[in-house]
């Protein structure tokens, strides 16, 4: 189980990321911020996924990686429905620093968690097998947010099953932990 609920969480962690990462720009100018305060808003975006990165992989060596990996997934749950209120500064600060932060989470985290699910032995391929879920969300949420709105003139379909994955993210992520808790409590 915790193979499935590491691999499936990161999937759907990584839709709404990679949604955002390629479409942010068109939904700020969509929203009304011209071309240079929207490309501002996305280098903005990244350079706080970058901090993301580093707070990450800092805080997994000090605190629960199983309450940490939770803890990324729900602030990206939280952050990401700012989005429906842009281009509110408060909103738009919200999502570049809130779901930034989780964008930036996301990635140092799937080695650390292989490695305390499972130990290092066969690292390189749990990590390539929990990565095609990875690349299978990068591939096609960009792609069907892109179909939904030129279908439906509007990003709220593509939204909206954007932050239903973050949810679900933040689910599987509870359901690891729980499960780590049952097998250390059976162990006992």
């Amino acid at each position: 189980p915790s193979f499935w609920l590491l691999s499936l969480g990161l999937l759907f962690a990584t839709v709404p990321c990679y949604t955002s990462n390629k479409h942010l720009i068109l939904y700020l100018h969509d929203v009304g911020l011209d071309a240079i305060a929207a490309a501002n808003a996305k280098s903005t975006y990244i350079v706080v996924g970058g901090v993301g990165r580093v707070l990450a992989g800092l805080l997994a060596d000090r605190v629960d990686r199983f309450k940490l990996l939770t803890a990324i997934y729900l602030l990206g749950a939280l952050a990401f429905p700012m989005v429906f209120w842009l281009p509110a500064p408060w909103a738009l600060w919200g999502f570049i620093v809130g779901f930034g932060l989780a964008y930036g989470g996301v990635m140092p985290m799937m080695p650390i968690m292989v490695v305390e699910c499972f130990g290092v032995a066969a690292l390189g391929t749990l990590l390539g097998l929990i990565k095609i879920g990875y690349d299978t969300g990068a591939a096609t949420a960009p792609l069907a947010a892109a179909y939904a709105y030129d279908t439906l003139g509007n990003y709220d379909l593509a939204f909206g099953v954007n932050e239903a994955c973050a949810v679900l993210a933040v689910a599987c992520a509870i359901a690891l932990d729980r499960g780590r808790r049952r097998e250390g409590s059976a162990a006992a």
